[in-house]
């Protein structure tokens, strides 16, 4: 199984891509596109450019699934307005279909489970643990 891991903060989609094979080993194949950032949600072209650097990413990955991990949308903590954008842009994906795993779902996992790789940048940590999550739930 092949699964696209999604954090999003503020105005970047972050990216890890992890696979299962049929020996339980877990490998990391996120490629080139670590991240993708939409400076200006309100330029018409930056947004079809970034709806369509998505979809093209997802297209080449070749993934299974496509997991996000949820953000809170009310309270002092709720995430930006461009990030549940950012949020429709991945779920308007259409070849595969979109799940969603809370913080609290992943916390209480780990509560029991070890974290068991090494994201290649820090900024990744949180989509891995996603990831790795969904490929051992």
């Amino acid at each position: 199984m092949k699964v696209c891991a999604i954090e999003i903060k503020s105005n970047k989609i972050i990216f890890v891509v992890l696979e299962k094979d049929s020996n339980n080993q877990i490998t990391e194949s996120t490629g080139k596109v670590k991240s993708i950032i939409l400076d200006d949600d309100h330029n018409h072209s930056q947004v079809i450019d970034c709806i369509e650097t998505i979809h093209s990413h997802f297209n080449s990955l070749e993934v299974d699934k496509i997991v996000i991990l949820s953000r809170s949308s009310k309270g002092q903590f709720s995430s930006s307005g461009i990030s549940f954008k950012l949020e429709g842009f991945i779920q308007a994906y259409k070849n595969k279909p979109v799940e969603f795993v809370s913080p609290k779902t992943l916390s209480a996992f780990y509560k029991k489970n070890t974290f068991g790789i090494t994201p290649q940048f820090s900024y990744q940590s949180d989509a891995s643990k996603l990831g790795y999550y969904i490929l051992n739930s």
